[in-house]
């Protein structure tokens, strides 16, 4: 059954309980119009014609003197501490920064002895390869098999060490990964 519009609410304007879609969405359109302008003249009311400053006289309030001393003396507190925090960041990150570029540091030396042990390892083994190879001739000039068994396990002596010497170049660096990995685990403890 359609609502029945008497004289007074014609006159109020559309509503949003009427029959026809047009009124509801003119009465939903002045509703959401008419918060705006209220959110508006609460968040500025000094930019609204209406608008009255409000009459404030210092004589009857004693305690403004107080007031102001104490809002004043609040923010050189705040600034002080404000101050402070800023110097304790500024310290914590120069700390840091210091830490880290002596960290950085320590790895780029690490990494330059690491190339110094391998380069003099590369020419111990370089000479060492030299030395197997000229015995090489020396051991198939043998004629006697004692002689051939000698020159074969002397081969197989200096074959072993040079082995061993790059057996022990990888053990190094296992235990300086090793050592690495552990800081870095106690590091990523630690700054939890």
């Amino acid at each position: 059954m359609p609502l029945a519009r008497t004289a007074e609410s014609v006159a109020a304007g559309p509503t949003v309980e009427s029959d026809v879609q047009a009124e509801r969405i003119a009465a939903r359109r002045a509703r959401i119009a008419a918060r705006q302008l209220a959110e508006k003249r609460e968040a500025n009311p000094e930019l609204f014609d209406d608008y009255v400053a409000p009459t404030h006289n210092p004589a009857l309030d004693p305690e403004a003197p107080k007031s102001k001393a104490q809002i004043a003396k609040s923010l050189q507190v705040v600034d002080a501490l404000r101050e402070d925090a800023t110097e304790r960041v500024t310290l914590v990150r120069v700390t840091a920064d210091y830490a880290e570029g002596n960290r950085r540091q320590g790895e780029d030396e690490a990494r330059a002895a690491r190339r110094v042990k391998l380069e003099t390892d590369r020419r111990k083994t370089a000479v060492m390869f030299e030395a197997i190879a000229t015995q090489w001739d020396a051991a198939l000039g043998h004629a006697g098999a004692e002689d051939l068994h000698a020159a074969l396990e002397q081969q197989k002596a200096a074959c072993k060490a040079v082995i061993d010497s790059k057996d022990a170049l990888i053990q190094g660096f296992q235990l300086e990964l090793k050592h690495r990995d552990d800081e870095c685990v106690w590091l990523h403890t630690r700054s939890r």
